[in-house]
């Protein structure tokens, strides 16, 4: 099923908002004021008033804010992207797709309001933000496996990197990961 936009601005998926809901009672939440300050500070990182910090959705506080704030944004952004996609090339079907630098799973639940693949690799170098796009993915497409750093050298029909320049020089090695016929969506904030 596909999202379907109402002018210029898109519905606000209820499942997403479902996922949100137990994303906090089976995680906990933080205080009113450990959250402002954790989006503070992921902001001001963000838009470069604070030095880029690697790894830095290992802390918890920012993990949190991070899901509650910026991934349902950053899904429909991808979920946007796709939907124009297929306009212009028409169905398209995704097989085997990887979520690099996946964080939280922003990219790939972008991808799931669509369809869900017969394989969904989820890679990123931090830990905890893996371990919770995969709890994320599963729990709101619990269908199809996710594997969590596929093997090297495997190809995809659609590879995802959204919001990861920032943290990287380049994505020139994630056009090796991408098949013959595939797709590389590259999204980022400016």
């Amino acid at each position: 099923r596909a999202l379907r936009p109402r002018g210029a601005v898109m519905d606000f998926p209820a499942d997403l908002l479902d996922l949100l809901t137990a994303y906090r009672k089976t995680q906990g939440k933080d205080s009113p004021g450990t959250t402002e300050l954790a989006l503070r500070e992921l902001h001001e990182m963000f838009s470069g008033l604070r030095p880029h910090r690697p790894g830095y959705l290992s802390r918890r506080d920012y993990r949190r804010a991070y899901i509650q704030y910026y991934l349902p944004q950053h899904a429909l952004k991808i979920s946007r992207i796709l939907q124009e996609m297929i306009r212009y090339t028409g169905p398209v079907k995704f097989n085997r797709v990887m979520d690099f630098g996946c964080g939280p799973g922003s990219a790939a639940l972008g991808l799931l309001l669509h369809t869900t693949p017969e394989r969904l690799v989820l890679v990123d170098i931090v830990r905890e933000a893996l371990d919770d796009a995969d709890f994320l993915v599963r729990t709101f497409r619990p269908a199809k496996p996710v594997l969590l750093d596929g093997p090297p050298g495997e190809e995809f029909d659609l590879v995802l990197a959204a919001n990861v320049l920032v943290e990287r020089q380049t994505l020139d090695d994630l056009l090796d990961r991408v098949a013959p016929a595939g797709y590389l969506i590259i999204m980022e904030p400016a």
